[in-house]
């Protein structure tokens, strides 16, 4: 097959497929048509969410962490982590106060923290063992 037997085939294969996913649109049934609006939705107030409340992530740890995030060039992923956990703990709170009837006045003067402790595997298992223990008696 040459090159521009390659190109063809794409193009058609390309067309074919735009015209099964829009026909797919028109012709799913009222499930599908549900998803997709709601994903939609999501989206727009998902835009919604940056106009109405405005999130300041920091993080702060420990040198050790900080030296090995630095060595290991890691700056980037915790950089996506932070506007992660803002997006996400800005979506929720705005949600939560939708459905009571809030108002995002109070977030002008509030912070949320969220901490992370690392430590040994065995240590999360010995204070669990010891929990299930005290509750046996």
């Amino acid at each position: 097959m040459t090159t521009h037997q390659k190109q063809e085939e794409g193009r058609r294969t390309t067309t074919k497929s735009e015209r099964t996913s829009a026909s797919s649109l028109i012709d799913s049934p009222a499930e599908h048509k549900k998803i997709i609006d709601a994903e939609e939705e999501q989206r727009r107030k998902s835009l919604d969410d940056s106009e109405r409340l405005t999130v300041d992530c920091r993080v702060s740890a420990d040198a050790d962490i900080l030296n090995l995030i630095t060595a290991s060039g890691a700056q980037n992923e915790i950089g996506m982590l932070m506007e992660t956990t803002a997006k996400a703990a800005r979506s929720i709170l705005l949600r939560a106060t939708d459905r009571i009837g809030g108002s995002t006045e109070p977030f002008e003067t509030s912070c949320m923290e969220i901490h992370l402790r690392f430590s040994e595997p065995e240590v999360l298992f010995q204070i669990c063992s010891r929990e299930e223990e005290d509750g046996k008696n």
